[in-house]
């Protein structure tokens, strides 16, 4: 079963890889665009999904887009706490304590209580390890 899902897996990562190429070859700019998951995905299972929590979602990821550049943001909402996941090769990106400072204080302005990086960054499905 682990050996199909592992074949599987790597088709379909084939697959992708063509469909970027395709793009790029086309001048479509959003060839190397990270893909995106639904904004629910960011609130840990069992803990209410508002209005008000994805779009502070939302807007936090656009913030921290914008101050650092870096191109997969993820903002974990849990409980009212920011937890900021980039690619692990972006994680540099938030070492700048001026540029950490700035994303704190505007995450706090849109209601996080409080803010922290992933250390290890960004791994899809990483939430539903966290709250198991």
């Amino acid at each position: 079963r682990d050996l199909h899902v592992s074949i599987r897996r790597q088709r379909l990562m084939c697959i992708r890889d063509s469909v970027r190429e395709t793009a790029k070859s086309v001048g479509l700019s959003v060839y190397d665009k990270p893909s995106n998951s639904c904004l629910a995905s960011r609130i840990p299972w069992g803990q209410s999904v508002t209005a008000e929590r994805l779009a502070r979602i939302e807007i936090g990821e656009k913030i921290i887009k914008q101050l650092t550049g870096a191109k997969q943001v993820r903002v974990r909402d849990m409980n009212g706490i920011a937890k900021i996941e980039v690619a692990a090769d972006e994680l540099s990106l938030l070492e700048n304590n001026t540029v950490l400072q700035k994303i704190k204080e505007q995450l706090k302005l849109i209601s996080f209580e409080d803010v922290s990086i992933d250390p290890e960054g960004y791994r899809p499905g990483k939430i539903n390890v966290i709250t198991s």
